[in-house]
């Protein structure tokens, strides 16, 4: 008996007998009602399809989570695809196969199967940003397929013209990467990327020469005088975490990751060294690194936080981000030094060690380089003597150029000599 389904009569409705179901059919011809002996009621279509002998039983969804008013719609739908030869559940799933084959190959859903691929990188966090700030914010919501040559070649002029060239550059490496992985897993024939020279857009690439003079380093050093636990509430001045952070770099010569990433457990301020392990290196090698005692000091001086072994955090579980934040606060302090980086305190203390008659080599060793050629392989001896050495006369010279002792004579220890 058919009868009008209407919500009241639906909420209505009594558990089938046990193992049963009943059946309350629709005026709408083929729409039924579905109650199981667990009260569930569920939207169905009956239909027969044009020469099969067997009536057609399609489920449309569950009350109330779909509506009486969507199940008639959803009802009309089904029977007219039944009616043209088409099961709506394989239609359905059809449809939905074709739409995950399209959401696949989308230029984001491959730069996220990428951005997998690489995440055991040293540099990953920083090469995911690259991508999702100049290539997926771009090119998301495309198929992968559709990006052409000319596109790439306006990205790679549009991120040169507002970020210089180097990001430009950095971007361009990225895309062909994501190209040609794309390549590699057959989701795409050929790469857009190929042939577009960053040498003919952006130009040689200029290795940065930029190194700290001695009134820069003294000011730099004035600006990031510490005040041990003092400071680390004072955030939006600039004091914790960049001033000991731009500290030691200077000091060590160290990457800004490595000195990021530290954790407590590689630093011995007893034994005064902290060793880098492999997985935060860039030659993926261990790096022991001497600590002169201005270092020392500074590590001492900074907190450390209860639930995590992080020594920039600020909750010891997660490294800190943010440094280009940090370090506009830095420069507004500053006032005086034109543009640098991070990374120029490196060089500027390998620039220093050679005026301080530190030899190659050793110098080399101290930012954590491999040996080249048949060093590599006859000499072992990783120089921790001279090394150590070296850092302290390092460290007595900023201290000198920042008025902290008095000049010392220009006579270099032999043994950073070795």
């Amino acid at each position: 008996m058919r009868q009008k389904l209407t919500d009241r009569f639906l909420q209505a409705c009594k558990p089938a007998p046990r193992g049963k179901q009943v059946m309350h059919w629709d005026t709408l011809p083929g729409l039924g009602a579905r109650v199981t002996d667990k009260g569930t009621v569920t939207f169905v279509v009956v239909r027969r399809m044009p020469g099969k002998p067997q009536p057609i039983r399609h489920k449309l969804g569950r009350y109330p989570i779909m509506t009486l008013k969507q199940a008639r719609a959803a009802a009309i739908d089904a029977m007219a695809e039944l009616a043209a030869g088409k099961h709506p559940g394989e239609e359905r799933r059809r449809l939905q196969e074709e739409q995950r084959k399209s959401d696949e190959q989308k230029f984001a859903a491959v730069a996220e199967r990428y951005k997998l691929h690489i995440t055991k990188r040293r540099t990953a966090g920083q090469i995911k940003q690259l991508i999702d700030r100049e290539l997926v914010h771009r090119w998301g919501a495309r198929p992968i397929a559709s990006i052409s040559r000319r596109e790439v070649i306006g990205m790679v002029e549009q991120v040169r013209d507002r970020n210089g060239p180097a990001a430009a550059r950095q971007a361009l490496i990225y895309g062909k990467r994501i190209f040609g992985f794309a390549v590699a897993r057959d989701l795409l024939a050929n790469s857009p990327a190929d042939h577009v020279s960053a040498l003919e857009l952006i130009g040689e690439k200029k290795p940065r020469q930029r190194v700290l003079s001695a009134d820069e380093i003294r000011l730099l050093w004035e600006a990031t005088s510490w005040n041990t636990a003092a400071d680390v509430e004072v955030h939006e001045r600039g004091r914790w975490p960049v001033a000991p952070f731009t500290r030691l770099l200077l000091l060590l010569g160290v990457r800004r990751g490595e000195l990021g990433s530290a954790t407590w457990n590689q630093i011995d301020l007893d034994a005064c060294t902290w060793l880098i392990p492999a997985t935060h290196s860039k030659t993926e090698e261990a790096h022991l690194v001497p600590l002169p005692l201005a270092v020392v000091e500074i590590f001492k001086s900074l907190p450390q936080f209860v639930g995590g072994d992080l020594v920039f955090t600020n909750d010891g579980k997660h490294r800190l981000g943010g440094w280009n934040r940090f370090k506009t606060e830095l420069d507004r302090k500053i006032g005086k030094i034109e543009r640098w980086t991070f990374h120029d305190l490196r060089r500027t203390a390998r620039s220093n060690w050679s005026a301080l008659g530190v030899q190659p080599h050793i110098a080399e060793m101290m930012l954590g380089h491999a040996q080249p050629g048949m060093h590599a392989v006859y000499d072992v001896h990783r120089y921790e003597h001279e090394r150590r050495a070296a850092l302290e006369l390092w460290a007595r010279r900023i201290a000198e150029i920042a008025g902290e002792v008095p000049p010392a004579s220009n006579v270099v220890e032999i043994s950073v000599r070795a």
